[in-house]
């Protein structure tokens, strides 16, 4: 289930490499409970509720479950998460427009 957001300012995703620099990259995080998150910023309590709409979290997708991270990269989840990130960011969770927020 997709919740639209009120905030349609587009993104500029940090957790896609090919749009940034390497300095200005964020790296995948591995949780402290298992899973990969795109980024850090949304291993938070706060942004908990929008990465389960992603279903980002299934225990599927649990790290000790896969033989390899590439399989978790290329889930159907992870592939939603990111087409919303690049093609319907008005679906992309809270927190990645509080932090990859476009700059104007």
């Amino acid at each position: 289930m997709r919740v639209k957001k009120v905030d349609l300012t587009p993104l500029d995703p940090k957790c896609l490499n090919f749009i940034h620099k390497k300095t200005e990259h964020k790296s995948g995080a591995y949780t402290s409970d298992g899973w990969m998150l795109p980024c850090c910023w949304l291993d938070d309590p706060l942004a908990w509720p929008d990465i389960d709409l992603f279903n980002m979290r299934d225990e599927e997708l649990k790290v000790a479950n896969n033989a390899s991270l590439e399989t978790i990269f290329k889930s159907d989840q992870w592939e939603e998460f990111f087409s919303i990130l690049l093609y319907e960011p008005e679906f992309a969770p809270r927190m990645c427009h509080k932090k990859c927020k476009r700059k104007k």
